[in-house]
């Protein structure tokens, strides 16, 4: 893996040591919108992935006691949900399913029959059969009518690399041929808290329920299997992602010089959704646009108030490229001039992320990283006045009362049975986002002057491990200083020109 993240990445001898513009390795170059856009995932990558978790369930297998040797494991794609009879909402494939197959069709399921032959003895490898099954809908005239084409049966192949593909029908007829010695390998009966999941495919959850009922099968979880192979990308997702990143950033850029007193939060939230739109991509998320003090709530997302002269405008956006999604955030005052109180709390983000960026190494992780945060931020409010010393941590942590960052990829909150315990290998890619948030409430008890009551900062760009072990900014074609992104406030700039790392004033010209 390190050879092929080497050959990818081919960095520049430079180590990331400031958000200065540097030239990106060979997969993170920064291309202009005129350029050919990064390839989808491979074919041979994507088998290469289903193998994996072959062997990754042979090896837990093999650990597992009076395990029986037939394993089948269910990623269901997603089903389309309607918000109203006959209106569906947008559709977004389950990651996955997305990740195991590259498949972007709705109600498909993925459906993998595992035979340990020989297990794991320490030594030598287990012995492993296994079977892939690709079940889709069947093309149909009257259907393309209405909803446009389906690949159906010989397009999924074409499209996965899977060549056993069959009609969704014969699913039941699959599961049929479960019995208890078999360990069904399916999240949504594993999950003990279901209050932040995606709805599950309905159609196989009932199949799975009903086989429970009648057969007694022994149901487990893959999501930590998964979640540790999707934990560090490849440099063909890699790619992925910095497009991902460089649309955000074009489309922020945007929002900032269409930026003036009084303009509405949905006003900014809609020119960044066209913006994504017309270059082709979607939204990973949707994005917050909080003015004001609404930026002090960290996943406000009304966006439906005017945001007023001399106030901060905050917006947390992530553009999605061919399932990847960037996470970005800037705060920008919307006359154009942040007053000092916001310049301070501004620069004083800049240089904490700025210390958490150069601590990346590989003996550190994101719990080190997010301990920096907090002693870097607890000590630049004590070096201002802003905060008193004898309570400086307990009040950074409320004051910042989110990590410092998490993994991204296919979800904006990637790989989330990854512990932030976890090393940081070459090829994890993750957002530092250091807030403050001066809650009137939390001002009152520390005493905060009462200039930096209401304030909400956040400043958030994205990084990838190198094979070096240092942080390279997949954002740095963004502006990130306060004068900068002053300088872009109400410009209406051709964002083109962030596409080759300029800074402000390349922008403009």
């Amino acid at each position: 893996m390190m050879m092929i993240l080497q050959r990818g990445f081919r960095l520049a001898s430079q180590h990331f040591k400031a958000f200065s513009p540097r030239r990106l390795p060979c997969g993170l170059q920064r291309c202009s919108l005129s350029s050919l856009e990064p390839p989808s995932i491979s074919l041979d990558e994507l088998a290469k992935r289903r193998k994996a978790l072959v062997l990754e369930l042979g090896r837990h297998a093999s650990r597992m006691s009076d395990s029986p040797s037939r394993h089948v494991v269910l990623f269901p794609g997603s089903e389309i949900q309607y918000m109203a009879y006959h209106v569906p909402y947008r559709f977004h494939q389950d990651s996955n399913f997305l990740y195991f197959t590259g498949f972007f069709d709705a109600n498909a399921i993925l459906a993998m029959d595992i035979s340990v032959q020989q297990p794991f003895t320490g030594n030598t490898e287990p012995q492993i059969d296994h079977l892939e099954y690709l079940f889709v809908e069947v093309r149909s005239h009257q259907a393309e009518l209405w909803n446009g084409p389906t690949a159906g049966i010989e397009g999924a192949q074409e499209a996965t690399g899977i060549h056993k593909v069959h009609p969704l029908r014969d699913f039941q007829e699959f599961l049929k041929r479960l019995n208890s010695n078999t360990v069904l390998w399916y999240s949504p009966l594993t999950h003990k808290d279901t209050t932040s999941l995606p709805v599950p495919n309905r159609f196989v959850l009932s199949k799975v329920l009903r086989l429970r009922e009648s057969h007694q099968i022994k149901i487990e979880s893959p999501d930590l299997l998964v979640d540790s192979l999707r934990y560090v990308k490849s440099p063909a997702e890699i790619r992925l992602l910095q497009h991902a990143c460089l649309t955000t950033s074009q489309c922020l850029v945007k929002a900032m010089a269409a930026s003036h007193p009084d303009i509405t939060e949905s006003a900014l939230g809609n020119l960044v959704e066209f913006e994504s739109r017309a270059r082709g991509l979607a939204l990973g998320y949707p994005p917050v646009v909080a003015g004001g003090l609404r930026a002090n709530t960290i996943h406000y997302m009304k966006n439906d108030q005017p945001v007023r002269d001399h106030e901060l405008v905050l917006m947390d956006l992530g553009c999605l490229y061919k399932g990847y999604t960037a996470d970005v955030t800037r705060t920008w005052p919307v006359n154009g001039h942040y007053t000092p109180a916001q310049r301070l709390l501004h620069d004083i983000l800049e240089e904490v992320q700025r210390t958490c960026a150069n601590a990346i190494s590989p003996e550190q992780n994101l719990a080190d990283i997010h301990r920096i945060m907090l002693t870097e931020l607890a000590r630049h409010l004590v070096s201002e006045r802003i905060i008193p010393s004898t309570k400086a941590l307990e009040a950074a942590e409320h004051i910042c009362p989110h990590s410092v960052g998490h993994f991204l990829g296919l979800d904006v909150h990637d790989t989330p049975t990854v512990s932030h315990s976890n090393p940081l290998r070459p090829g994890v890619v993750f957002p530092l986002e250091p807030g403050i948030y001066m809650r009137p409430q939390l001002c009152d008890k520390y005493q905060i002057p009462k200039e930096f009551v209401g304030l909400g900062l956040r400043l958030e760009d994205d990084f990838v491990v190198s094979p070096d072990g240092s942080a390279i900014r997949l954002t740095d074609q963004l502006p990130t200083s306060a004068e900068q992104l002053e300088a872009l406030v109400g410009t209406n700039v051709n964002t083109d020109a962030v596409s080759h790392g300029a800074r402000v004033n390349q922008v403009q010209s």
